[in-house]
């Protein structure tokens, strides 16, 4: 898959993105995404969470 990713950046085939991004299609490689940080945005780290252990902010003001 990020050899397709990678050419659809290169080319812009579908024609979704407003350019191609060469140079973005050369920065992808057998690390990407990192999954550290794709876990953070996949389950952030909120007030709602489980492993929240900051103080919760009075929102009733």
């Amino acid at each position: 898959w990020r050899d397709a990713l990678k050419a659809e950046l290169k080319s812009n085939l579908s024609g979704h993105l407003d350019k191609r991004y060469p140079k973005l299609a050369n920065e992808v490689n057998s690390g990407f995404p990192n999954l550290d940080v794709a876990e953070l945005y996949m389950d952030p780290l909120t007030s709602w969470s489980s492993r929240f252990s900051g103080a919760v902010p009075k929102t009733s003001q």
